[in-house]
C-alpha cells in the first residue's frame, strides 16, 4: 500500500530531476529509483552523504521532500517532526495536502484520533491523486469511527466501497463491523458474507460470523465455526479471539469445564479482554466449586454499571454467604 503511494510521489520528482546534469542527475535519479522500491533506509543514507546545495531550488525542495517521506516510512514519529519543519520551510509547497494526510495518518496510528480528524480537516483531498485521496478518506473514516462519529464514518466507507479499487474491500469490512456493533445483525451478516472469501480478511470474518450466531442464539453453529477455525488455523493470532466464541458457546450450553478452558485461553492471550468473558469465566468456575478463582474474575467486571456488572455482584454475594 505504501509503495503504491511512493510510486505516485516519485512520478512528480522525475521532471525536475531530469533537468539536472552529470553526477547531480545520477544520484537524484538513483534516489528516485530506491525510493520507488521502498528502500527508504538506503535513500536516507545516500541523501545524507550528498551535498544538495548545488541543486536548483525546485529540485532541492523535492529532494528534501523525498527525505521527509523516507524518514516517515522508517520512523513515523521523526517523520512527523520533519514534515512539520518542511511545511514551515516550504509553506507554498504543492504537497502540503499530502503531508497533512501523512500527519493525520500518523496520529491515527498513535491512537490520537481527535487530532487525526483535525489534521484530515486541513487536507484538500482534491489536490491528491486518486489513490492518495482514497487512502486519506479511508483513514479519516477510521478516525471518525474511533471517536464515535460512526454515521459520518459509515458514509465515507460506503463511498469508498462503491468507488475505490484499492480500499473497497477494507471499507466493506469496516461497514460490516459498524453494523455488527449496532446490533444490525442481518445487515452485518450479509456484508461479512460478501467479503469472507477475500484474502485480506479471511482470518477476521469468521470471528464476527461466530459472534453473530451467538447473538442470534445459534449456539451450536457458533461452536462449529470456532472449532473449525481453531483446528485449521492453530498458529494464527486470530485463534485467541475464537476461543472467546468457543468459550461463550460452551458456557451457554452449561459445559462449564470446557468453557473454563476456552475462556482462559482467550483471556490469557489477548489485550483488554471483553468483560463478558471475565463474567462467563467467573460463573463457570463458581459452578465447578472454585469460588476463590471465581471471585477473582468476577471482581474484574462487578463494578460495571450494566447487566453484566449487576449479575457479577450477585454471584459475588453468593460466594460471600
Amino acid at each position: 500500500m505504501r509503495k503504491s503511494i511512493i510510486l505516485l510521489l516519485c512520478a512528480s520528482f522525475g521532471l525536475t530531476a531530469a533537468a539536472q546534469t552529470g553526477n547531480e542527475w545520477d544520484w537524484v535519479a538513483e534516489c528516485q529509483r530506491l525510493h520507488s522500491d521502498g528502500k527508504h533506509t538506503t535513500v536516507l543514507s545516500l541523501l545524507n552523504s550528498m551535498d544538495i546545495k548545488s541543486l536548483d531550488d525546485r529540485t532541492r525542495q523535492e529532494v528534501e521532500l523525498m527525505r521527509v517521506i523516507s524518514t516517515y516510512e522508517c520512523n513515523p514519529a521523526e517523520g512527523c517532526t520533519q514534515i512539520e519543519k518542511y511545511l514551515t520551510d516550504y509553506p507554498e509547497t504543492s504537497k502540503r495536502d499530502l503531508l497533512n494526510c501523512y500527519m493525520a495518518q500518523s496520529y491515527y496510528y498513535g491512537g490520537k484520533y481527535e487530532l487525526a480528524c483535525r489534521w484530515f480537516e486541513k487536507c484538500n483531498l482534491k489536490q491528491l491523486t486518486p489513490l492518495q485521496h482514497d487512502r486519506a478518506l479511508f483513514y479519516r473514516a477510521l478516525s471518525l469511527a474511533c471517536i464515535g462519529k460512526e454515521s459520518d464514518a459509515e458514509n465515507l466507507f460506503r463511498n469508498l466501497s462503491l468507488t475505490s479499487d484499492e480500499y473497497a474491500v477494507d471499507a466493506k469490512f469496516h461497514m460490516a463491523v459498524i453494523k455488527y456493533e449496532h446490533n444490525e445483525l442481518e445487515d452485518a451478516l450479509k456484508r461479512f458474507k460478501e467479503i469472507e472469501g477475500e484474502e485480506k480478511y479471511k482470518l477476521d470474518v469468521p470471528y464476527y460470523l461466530g459472534a453473530i450466531c451467538l447473538k442470534r442464539g445459534e449456539v451450536e453453529q457458533a461452536k462449529t465455526i470456532a472449532e473449525t477455525f481453531i483446528n485449521e488455523h492453530t498458529n494464527e493470532a486470530q485463534c485467541n479471539r475464537m476461543y472467546q466464541i468457543l468459550g461463550a458457546a460452551e458456557f451457554m450450553t452449561g459445559n462449564y469445564e470446557a468453557a473454563t478452558n476456552s475462556l482462559t485461553a482467550y483471556i490469557d492471550n489477548i489485550n483488554n479482554p471483553q468483560h463478558i468473558a471475565y463474567y462467563q469465566l467467573g460463573v463457570s468456575l463458581y459452578n465447578q466449586g472454585e469460588n476463590s478463582k471465581a471471585k477473582e474474575y468476577l471482581a474484574k467486571c462487578n463494578s460495571d454499571d450494566d447487566a453484566i456488572g449487576q449479575s457479577a455482584l450477585l454471584y459475588t454475594g453468593l460466594i460471600n454467604l
